[in-house]
C-alpha cells in the first residue's frame, strides 16, 4: 500500500503480521526481498513479524532462538532495512498461565529502507498499551510525537 500525496506515491507501507509457522514466514521473507531489491521510494514494514532479533528481546530461549534470532537479524541486514525502535512495554507478546510456564517477546517492530529513514529523521514507532488480551496499538509518526506539555499543578481527586 502506498500513501499517496497529490496523485503521487509519496511512500509505501507494508503491514506485517507473520504466521507463527517458519516455511510460511520464509516464503513472506523472500516476497519482501524481492520488493525491496525494485523498491526505489521510501518504505516503512510494520507489525507482526514473529522473530526476535536477540535473546534480548524474550525472555526463554536456546540454541535454536539463538539461530532463528541470527537469521532474521541477517534478513534485515541482507535486505538494508533499519529498525526504527520503539517505546512501549519491553515485551508485545506473551503465553502461559504459570510464572514457570510464561514466555514473552518484542515480536512487534518498525523496519525502514535507508531512503525512508533519511525522508523522515524524525519518524518514531510506539507501542502503546494491550487494547485487549494480545492485542497492542502500533503507533507511526513520520515526525514523531510531542510530548505532553508538563503541569505545574498538582491534580487532586476530591471525594464530595
Amino acid at each position: 500500500m502506498g500513501i499517496k500525496l497529490h496523485g503521487q506515491v509519496s511512500w509505501v507501507l507494508t503491514v506485517i503480521y507473520t504466521n507463527p509457522h517458519s516455511h510460511i514466514r520464509d516464503w513472506l521473507w523472500q516476497e519482501l526481498q524481492g520488493f525491496a531489491i525494485d523498491c526505489m521510494k521510501p518504505w516503512l514494514l510494520a507489525g507482526d513479524y514473529n522473530e526476535t532479533i536477540s535473546l534480548e528481546e524474550c525472555n526463554h530461549g536456546g540454541p535454536d532462538m539463538r539461530r532463528r534470532c541470527n537469521r532474521f537479524k541477517q534478513w534485515i541486514e541482507n535486505n538494508g532495512l533499519i529498525d526504527l525502535g520503539y517505546s512501549g512495554p519491553k515485551f508485545t507478546w506473551a503465553r502461559g498461565l504459570s510464572h514457570d510456564t510464561q514466555k514473552e517477546a518484542r515480536l512487534d517492530r518498525a523496519l525502514c529502507n535507508e531512503t525512508w529513514r533519511v525522508k523522515f529523521l524524525e519518524g518514531q514507532f510506539v507501542i502503546s498499551c494491550k487494547l485487549v488480551r494480545i492485542t497492542q496499538l502500533l503507533l507511526i509518526s513520520t515526525g514523531g510525537f510531542t510530548k505532553p506539555p508538563l503541569s505545574n499543578t498538582l491534580f487532586r481527586f476530591q471525594v464530595a
